[in-house]
């Protein structure tokens, strides 16, 4: 054969001749030749692989031309290529084993190998890429789809995979004889490595192991056999930039051939190549350094032991800028430290270099990037799960952690709570860590220690010096003793008898230590080393840091290494050596490794040493809380049984402990593990106590030092636990999902563990129930069921009687906000099913004290329960109303009302929603007048009233109201029976009061004959304030229940019976009695009406419509006639409420006071008439009352009857803002809510008073600061509604006589200014504001003017504003103050400002400054002319006299004339002025005002805390008998907290859900007791 076949590097270069032996391509056959020659070259092949020499350019046409010729042609060929490939390799084991052969014959069978193995390759790599193409993707909801079409039983995968075996069999043949010299030459090597390489770009051959697999083991014989190695390791480097799924494949690949193939040089290959890496290159190709840091941690994992001594090379990079790459590399040293080194029989070596991971890991905690930091802490994650941290690094950790909780990224703060949560799972301490029993018992047990520890003088020389000063002192000797005795000659002597022991002869050695005999105590350390060769007491240990380690080899650099080990052992003898307890402290802390699991064992061995505890409100649980006697019995089982058992420890020289926590199962004793019965313990127990007091290693003190050194860590734990409890309450509240989600798993893996404060974050948690999150409400519905509702052990009955207890729990001590949240998580639990129909079987007997042992609070804990289930399930109240009523209503509730209060409120749920659905046809539930539930609740508010101690009657008593009002068939009769029972204690009250008085008058005071009695006031009833408190507080109840159930419930239930009426009607057909039906009376309108009208109107719904405003008139007469006025029962108390109001000397009480204004209120309320005629008292009262509970309460009050009646309070407005000035914090608060729901409602004009709640945001209290910033907030959100008020609000708090100081002024501005942000609200303000400066008064207005003109960004337009009006401001430019504002404005200015217009800002910055410059001069002036003025002239007024500093009289008339200017063309912002006695009154000035003349000079005045003009009662508060406002604000206080003010409904007009608001406020007032 005269031709060789070379592989070409493209396949072009085969149809170039560039040699004569060459072999070259004649022709390129067309594809109808192609078809014809098929045949042919089916025939060839049947004779051998060979004929490939012949009909090589018939298959190099096919390949050419592949995607134009047939399917079947190109599958034709691909067989025969396959099967002469695996022929070929069939037929060369027989060549290869022939010692010679000729020429001719290896040319042949070299060229028939490659030009198969080359066409077999190309045809490979060109399927392969036929494969991969994109294909035709149909996009489907949520997934793609591909649509591919199977040709035939064509089977590329398949296919693949048998082309990649018969690759690989003729690799594996020593196919190297063929050439010449006989290496294979690297062009074949890489065009068999390249097709490889090309079948892993895809993504499906990585995903079928077959194939995979395959390329796999023939890339390993490439790269063993044939030298690829460092070839196929910047292959692996090039793919995995470019192919991100390829980073566990490589990896797997790479393990391959370090295991298998014995190359593991590839890995020193890939990771100097990846650390030679440019930083920014790495920086900008994201996707590649993904896949290098990927697949550094997969080979880690792999390979830990190959990869530990390559890492070196990457280290780099955690200096890089590439965070991706330094998490790559901190992935590396924590798969390292887990696989390689955790083990514990570390050498010195892999000690250090775990520990310098470690400290690197912790170090980048702190990295600049928070990827990196959360990655290193799921890294940390992830060595605590393996238990691969050593228990020294515990605390400094758990510090680190709990520093990462308050970090600005929410992904570092998760991972950190669930490392938290994860150190807490897995401690090594205990299963239980309260931490003030382990401080107890911590105490305790080291009391003990002290008293038990010997003496030990030997320890303490006698100069007082410590063991390590002296050895300091004659380790110098020691060192030159022991050159010495090298030099010497050894003498045999024997130093050791048969009888001496280890200890004896330790004790020998210290001796002569101390006694100067150095060369002695060597001799006989060696001899005893000789003696005892594996004492761990002669194995040299390293017992310092890294840096102490080399400052003694420093310092023993003079010693030879036998030397330096027997230094070792005698300074260890000398320091540390003790026979009492060099036992316990050499393996003290693998002692408290496993003490735990010993805790563990001896429970399940039933020891008896547990006690049963409730821990904090959860039953059903066990605490283990006599520690002394359970660590003590863990100590004697643990150090018996190691004293007798055959495995090792891990011999720790000193206390320091470096190695990680061992696993305990795998090194406690079988017998231990197994356990057994008691008896049998404790007598092998008590056995071995024995064994080890005869070898004197195990005592008292041993046992006891384990159990303080366990105790020591468990309580600096805990410490650290508790130190994140606060931060993660914190964190309950954060915006960030994740954040919320891990801090609820922490709070309940730490209340399973009985962390102290664990209970505090379990109820914060429980706010959460409200969440618009749907994952952060089944999250706390999760913990909850798993802490409260999966109790275990005992019986059905059992369990859920856990869960009872576990639930009443949590309604001990809970404010009204937590209860409130509770009752939405139990009625979430009712609706999923989670709380089962036994718990509420149970709930209903502790109520009614059917179960033993319930106490009271435990009755009223399961009623609340009970009330809380039924909002969500009425059926449950519904079912057992009568035990309801029996008890909470009966005797019991007599003696506790707060019990009878809970009881209606649980009623109420009966009646469901006040608001019907449309629509809605069923008839409520209502009860009969004379049902138990109504005559009860009477029994209770009559005979309770005059028991003035209990401060649940009035409570009661709004709720009991409630109860009859939705569901008593007839509620006026009910309430009339209750307030006539609680009038007649009133009057019976008096009559025992008068009788006592007569009683108490002596006899001897007797009326002489012939006198007459001194004549006594008719009409004077005299009674307890406090029951005629809740006479009036009943009373004004009443009123607005009353408007309530008419507005309400009777419009509802008179819309329900008419939609009834008009279904019958259609049934029936009577379409034409419908409007007749409908409404209630007939006008002579109405009847004249045809019928086709009339139709018309039922089309329209205006029938329908007319009868609900005929039922609304109606009812509003009546609530205008016939509630608070007239002759009804609630108007015959009108006057009472109205005297006790007006005349505070009569009626000084405070508690009676607060109530009557609070009744007042109410009334006021039901009918406008009764408001309009009392409104002016209620104003009085909001301005005159000396108890500020009374203004707090008032002010709510105003608020709903501006939404109940805007107009008759407009007028009045000034007087609600001038309590923003009120001396009362709680009033001011109660004021800014008020009005903030009024203005962001719509109900009140946002006028020139509102700069008074500016003034708020400086309040001396901080939550009414934010109030009012909270105010200003949502007020922005509302248009211009800001900028509108912006400039008389400036003016007005720059006004002297506001009171706003210049520095709180600022701080008001700054913050409202900032919500300027359009350029032309910019540009009018800044035109607005240099008017105003012809206008100020003051230097100190002009300055606060600049300053506000310098909180604006100006534009182009705003700068030109500015020089437009230049001459507004020039002449208060004097000012230093002035000047600094204004050239703040410039700087901003310049800042921004374009070329053209610099000009312009620089030719006003000269402007400023020459106007400041002439206003200094002619300040200066004055002054010299001041001081030149003569002192003897008397009279008249020298010319300078009267003027302002730096103003001409010329500008003081402009200036006078610009303010009158200015005054009267003033917007009118609001009221010219408080109502007067010469008007009649407020709402009728109003129509009065119109009929002014229009000529009529305006003024502007401040409201302030000045008395009005308006027309008051005569209060006199200086009475006597008003008590301080502390005692009066403590008497009027609630038994339950306050609840802030709910916002009104919107809109002006009176409609039926202001009536629910003004009730809820009302309740929200602070009720008397």
């Amino acid at each position: 054969m005269s031709f060789e076949f070379a592989v070409p590097l493209a396949r072009k270069d085969l149809l170039k001749r560039t040699s004569d032996t060459q072999y070259v391509v004649e022709e390129v056959l067309t594809i109808r030749q192609i078809n014809t020659q098929i045949h042919g070259l089916k025939a060839a092949f049947r004779s051998g692989p060979a004929a490939i020499l012949e009909n090589f350019d018939l298959i190099y046409s096919v390949l050419s031309q592949l995607n134009e010729v047939e399917t079947e042609v190109k599958e034709e060929v691909w067989t025969l290529l396959v099967k002469a490939v695996s022929q070929h390799a069939s037929q060369l084991p027989a060549l290869l084993d022939t010692a010679d052969f000729d020429c001719s014959t290896r040319l042949q069978h070299l060229n028939t190998l490659k030009m198969t193995t080359y066409l077999l390759t190309q045809f490979m790599e060109a399927f392969e890429a036929e494969d991969t193409k994109p294909t035709t993707v149909t996009v489907t909801k949520g997934r793609k789809s591909k649509k591919k079409t199977v040709k035939g039983d064509w089977d590329w995968e398949g296919e693949r995979l048998r082309a990649v075996q018969s690759l690989s069999q003729v690799v594996q043949l020593e196919i190297g004889r063929l050439w010449e010299p006989p290496v294979v030459e690297e062009e074949f090597v890489n065009m068999v490595a390249n097709c490889c390489y090309k079948l892993l770009e895809n993504p499906s051959t990585c995903k079928e192991k077959g194939s995979k697999d395959a390329v796999f083991h023939l890339l390993g014989t490439l790269v063993r056999r044939y030298n690829h190695g460092l070839g196929a390791s910047l292959k692996i480097i090039q793919l995995l930039q470019h192919f991100e799924h390829l980073a566990s494949p490589m990896a797997q690949m790479v393990e391959l051939f370090a295991q298998q193939f014995s190359a593991k040089s590839v890995i020193s290959d890939i990771m100097r190549e990846i650390g030679r890496m440019d930083p920014s290159k790495l920086v900008r190709d994201n996707s590649g350094t993904r896949s290098y840091a990927a697949f550094m941690v997969e080979l880690a994992e792999r390979v830990p032991a190959l990869m530990l001594p390559n890492i070196s090379v990457i280290l780099c990079h955690l200096d890089g800028e590439s965070y991706t790459m330094r998490n790559g590399v901190l992935g590396v040293m924590s798969e390292i430290v887990i696989k390689e080194l955790s083990k514990g029989d570390l050498d010195t070596k892999g000690k250090s270099a775990r520990d310098q991971f470690l400290d690197c890991l912790e170090e980048h905690i702190h990295d600049v990037n928070a990827f990196v930091r959360s990655k290193v802490l799921t890294l940390w994650l992830h060595i605590c799960n393996e238990k691969a941290i050593p228990l020294g690094r515990w605390h400094q950790l758990l510090c680190l952690v709990v520093g990462r909780l308050q970090d600005k990224s929410s992904l570092v703060r998760k991972v950190a709570i669930q490392l938290l949560t994860t150190f807490l799972t897995s401690n090594p301490f205990g299963a239980k860590l309260p931490l003030d029993v382990l401080k107890a018992e911590l105490e305790k047990e080291s009391a003990r220690l002290e008293e038990i520890m010997p003496e030990q003088p030997q320890d303490q020389p006698q100069d007082g010096r410590p063991v390590e000063e002296e050895w300091s002192a004659i380790q110098p000797e020691v060192m030159t003793a022991l050159q010495d005795l090298q030099e010497e000659e050894e003498e045999e002597q024997e130093l050791i008898g048969e009888e001496d022991g280890l200890e004896s002869v330790v004790m020998r050695v210290k001796t002569l230590l101390q006694q100067s005999q150095h060369k002695s105590a060597a001799r006989l350390v060696m001899a005893a080393r000789e003696a005892w060769p594996d004492e761990h007491i002669f194995l040299p240990a390293n017992t310092g840091s890294g840096e102490e380690e080399e400052e003694k080899e420093e310092d023993n650099n003079e010693l030879q290494p036998d030397q330096r080990n027997l230094l070792e052992i005698l300074e260890a003898i000398f320091i540390v050596w003790n026979p009492a307890t060099d036992a316990s402290l050499n393996n003290l802390f693998f002692f408290i490794g496993i003490i735990p699991f010993l805790i563990l064992q001896l429970l399940q061995q039933g020891r008896g040493i547990s006690v049963p505890v409730t821990h904090l409100g959860v039953a059903g649980r066990q605490v283990l809380v006599d520690f002394s006697q359970l660590l003590k019995v863990a100590a004697e089982e643990l150090l018996g049984k190691l004293l007798h058992s055959s495995f090792t420890l891990v011999s720790i020289r000193r206390t320091t402990v470096d190695a990680p926590l061992p696993n305990p199962e795998e090194v406690v004793p079988a017998s231990l593990q197994e356990g057994g019965t008691e008896e049998g313990v404790s007598e092998g127990t008590a056995a071995e106590a024995e064994g080890g007091e005869e070898g004197g290693v195990v005592n008292e003190v041993s046992k006891q030092q384990v159990i303080v050194q366990y105790l020591k860590d468990s309580v600096n734990f805990a410490t650290q636990m508790q130190r994140a409890i606060p931060i993660l309450c914190q964190l309950l509240g954060s915006k960030a999902t994740s954040d919320i989600l891990e801090t609820i798993e922490f709070f309940v893996s730490a209340f399973e563990f009985g962390l102290a404060g664990a209970m505090e974050g379990v109820r914060r948690m429980l706010v959460l129930i409200w969440s618009g999150e749907k994952s952060v409400k089944e999250a706390v519905v999760e913990a909850y069921k798993r802490l409260y509702l999966s109790p275990t052990g005992g019986n059905l009955r059992a369990r859920n009687l856990a869960v009872v207890k576990n639930l009443t729990a949590l309604t001990v001590g809970a404010t009204v906000g937590e209860l409130t949240s509770l009752e939405e998580l139990i009625c979430e639990l009712v609706r999923t099913s989670l709380l089962s129909s036994g718990v509420v079987t149970l709930l209903w007997e502790r109520f009614a004290l059917k179960i033993q042992g319930t106490t009271g609070e435990d009755s009223w804990g399961a009623l609340l329960l009970l009330g809380m289930a039924a909002g969500a399930e009425a059926d449950i109240v519904r079912s057992n109303v009568d035990v309801l009523v029996q008890e909470g209503l009966g005797q019991r509730g007599q003696e506790d009302m707060q019990l009878a209060r809970d009881t209606c409120t649980a009623l109420l749920k009966l009646a469901g929603n006040q608001k019907r659905k449309a629509g809605c046809h069923e008839e409520p539930l209502r009860f009969p007048a004379d049902h138990d539930m109504f005559t009860g609740l009477a029994n209770i508010l009559v005979n309770g009233v005059e028991n003035l101690a209990n401060p649940y009657w009035i409570p009661l008593m709004e709720q009991g109201l409630n109860v009859v009002y939705r569901l008593s068939e007839t509620p006026d009769i009910v309430i009339g029976n209750i307030i006539k029972g609680v009038a007649t204690v009133v009057l019976q009250a008096r009559e025992a009061e008068s009788a006592q008085k007569q009683a108490k008058e002596p006899e001897s005071a007797e009326t002489p004959e012939g006198d007459e009695p001194p004549a006594s006031p008719a009409k004077v009833i005299t009674c307890s304030s406090g029951v005629l408190s809740r006479l009036l507080a009943l009373a004004g109840h009443c009123a607005l229940r009353q408007l309530v159930h008419l507005d309400v419930a009777l419009t509802g239930e008179l819309k329900r019976r008419r939609m009834l009426q008009e279904e019958r009607n259609c049934k029936a057909g009577q379409k034409g009695n419908m409007s007749a039906n409908n409404t209630p009376s007939s006008t002579p309108a109405g009847k004249g009406k045809d019928d086709k009208e009339m139709s018309m109107e039922d089309e329209m719904g205006l029938a329908g419509a007319s009868a609900d405003d005929a039922e609304a008139e109606y009812i509003r007469k009546i609530c205008e006639k016939e509630v608070v006025t007239g002759s009804s029962l609630l108007a015959l108390l009108a006057p009472v409420i109205v005297a006790v109001c007006a005349n505070p000397t009569m009626f000084p009480h405070p508690q009676l006071r607060a109530t009557a204004s609070l009744a007042l209120a109410k009334y006021m309320l039901v009918s406008s008439e009764f408001c309009e005629a009392h409104l002016q008292l209620l104003f009085t009262i909001l301005e005159k009352a000396p108890q500020p509970i009374i203004r707090a309460n008032t002010i709510i009050a105003l608020g709903d009857l501006s939404f109940r009646f805007p107009n008759l309070i407009e007028p009045w407005t000034p007087n609600l803002y001038a309590r923003l000035r009120d001396d009362s914090s709680h009033v001011r608060k109660n004021t800014l809510m008020v009005l903030t729901h009024l203005i962001l409602n719509d109900m009140l004009k946002v006028k020139g008073y509102i700069s008074d709640m500016a003034a708020c945001m400086v309040d001396e209290v901080s939550g009414i600061a934010d109030l009012a910033k909270l105010f200003f907030l949502e007020l922005s959100k509302k248009g211009n509604a800001i900028y509108n008020i912006m400039p008389d609000m400036v003016s007005r708090l720059s006004d002297p006589d506001c009171g706003v100081t210049e520095e709180n002024f600022r701080t008001i501005m700054k913050y409202l200014f900032s919500f300027i942000q359009k350029d032309k609200q910019s540009e009018s303000l800044v035109e607005k504001l240099c008017h105003r400066f012809r206008a100020t008064r003051t230097e100190r207005q002009a300055r606060d003017l600049a300053f506000c003109l310098s909180l604006l960004s100006l534009s182009e337009k705003g700068v030109r504003k500015l020089q437009e009006n230049f001459t507004c401001f020039g002449d208060k430019l004097g000012s230093e103050d002035i000047h600094n504002s204004f050239c703040t404005i410039l700087k901003k200015a310049k800042s921004f400002a374009k070329p053209e217009v610099k000009a312009l800002v620089d030719e006003l910055e000269q402007r400023i400054e020459q106007c400041h410059n002439k206003g200094m001069s002619d300040d200066e002036t004055l002054q010299k002319a001041s001081k030149a003025r003569p002192t003897g002239k008397k009279g008249g007024q020298t010319p300078g006299k009267g003027l302002q500093k730096g103003r001409t009289p010329g500008r003081r008339r402009r200036g006078r004339q610009a303010s009158r200017k200015q005054d009267s063309s003033s917007e009118d912002d609001g009221p010219n002025h408080p109502p007067t006695q010469e008007e009649d009154h407020p709402a009728k000035r109003g129509m009065k005002g119109k009929k002014q003349k229009a000529g009529k000079k305006k003024t502007v005045s401040l409201s302030s805390d000045d008395e009005s003009d308006i027309e008051l009662f005569d209060v006199n508060e200086g009475s006597t008998a008003a008590e301080p406002d502390g005692e009066s604000d403590q008497e009027n206080a609630d038994p339950r907290p306050n609840v802030t003010p709910i916002r009104r409904a919107k809109g002006r007009k009176h409609s039926k859900k202001h009536l629910s608001a003004a009730e809820d406020s009302f309740s929200e007032a602070t009720p008397v007791k």
